[in-house]
């Protein structure tokens, strides 16, 4: 929880062959650290967790994702401020991605989970908590992806 801009930015500027990161509840990450993330270690990223870091935006992982191409696990669960703009450039950016928690982003839609399911490589997706997307939804999702796992 003490983990702020400032120390992602700090990782970004000297650990360039980061592949790993993993912070939770961090109420002092923003958008701006994402963007130095991606530029400062993008290509090396292979997985990250933001999980409840309630100020992270759809500018911070759209950016982000576009410099991580190579990302396989994604955790934004619990990014209250995250909408179908991330999720969208997720679809786009993120050809590798496997895993992504969604999980209690209200915001988002049902129509931006299906452009997810465009991801050939995607496995795991989780939607708990996700109010605007319900059983309706999930049983549209399982008939066009049968094998995924859905956590909802």
């Amino acid at each position: 929880k003490l983990i702020s801009d400032a120390g992602i930015v700090s990782l970004a500027e000297n650990c360039p062959n980061l592949e790993v990161l993993h912070v939770a509840s961090c109420s002092r990450i923003t958008t701006g650290s994402l963007i130095k993330l991606g530029a400062g270690c993008g290509q090396s990223l292979t997985e990250l967790s933001f999980r409840g870091c309630r100020k992270i935006e759809d500018l911070g992982i759209s950016l982000l994702s576009k410099e991580s191409p190579n990302l396989k696990y994604l955790d934004i669960g619990w990014c209250v401020r995250i909408t179908d703009i991330s999720v969208i450039a997720l679809s786009r950016n993120l050809l590798s991605l496997e895993y992504v928690d969604l999980s209690g982003c209200h915001l988002i839609s049902p129509s931006s989970l299906m452009r997810l399911l465009k991801i050939q490589q995607l496995v795991k997706l989780g939607v708990d908590a996700c109010t605007r997307i319900n059983s309706e939804t999930i049983t549209k999702l399982h008939e066009i992806r049968p094998f995924i796992d859905l956590i909802h």
